[in-house]
C-alpha cells in the first residue's frame, strides 16, 4: 500500500485538534492550532508563519498569541524549530 497517495490532511487535522482538545487546549491556543494546520507542509511537517500573521489573522493581541504558543509547546503539540533572527 502507497501510504503518500492514502494520505489525508483532513483526517490528521481532525485527530490533531481533537488529541488537543482531550488534553484540554482551549481558546487562542486552539485557534493558533488550527491556523498552524492551515499552513502546515504535510511532507515535512513544518508550518512557517510569523506571530505577527497570527495576530492579524486572528485579531489578538501578541502577548495573548506568545501565551497560545507556549501552551501548544508545553503539551508537544508542536515543536519549535526555529526562531527569526
Amino acid at each position: 500500500m502507497n501510504t503518500a497517495s492514502s494520505f489525508k490532511p483532513s483526517a490528521l487535522r481532525r485527530v490533531v485538534k481533537l488529541t488537543a482538545e482531550e488534553l484540554g487546549i482551549r481558546n487562542t491556543a486552539l485557534h493558533v492550532l488550527d491556523r498552524l494546520l492551515d499552513v502546515v507542509n504535510y511532507q515535512t511537517g513544518h508550518a512557517r508563519t510569523s506571530r505577527e500573521v497570527m495576530c492579524r489573522k486572528l485579531g489578538r493581541d501578541p502577548k495573548t498569541i506568545k501565551a497560545a504558543f507556549r501552551i501548544l509547546r508545553e503539551y508537544g503539540i508542536i515543536e519549535a524549530v526555529a526562531y527569526a533572527s
